[in-house]
């Protein structure tokens, strides 16, 4: 998987989400502040896995996406 264009993919989904605009951990203007450190690889490699992978967590448990959707756009990237 190529994590940039996971990160591109995810954009739009963040929008979706029942989450609060402002969280430290959770707010959809930290996970796409994630997001952008993902896209322009100021974080890369195994780091970057992990971040998608909590990214892909707060989108699905909040009902910005679908488990399946995600994994769809895991193997697309």
């Amino acid at each position: 998987m190529n994590t940039k264009i996971a990160a591109r993919m995810m954009w739009g989904l963040v929008d979706l989400c029942a989450l609060p605009d402002k969280h430290p951990e959770y707010g959809k203007d930290h996970l796409k502040d994630m997001l952008t450190k993902v896209m322009v690889a100021e974080v890369e490699d195994e780091k970057a896995h992990r971040w998608i992978g909590w990214i892909q967590g707060c989108i699905c448990m909040s009902g910005g996406s679908t488990l399946e959707e995600l994994k769809r756009i895991n193997k697309a990237a």
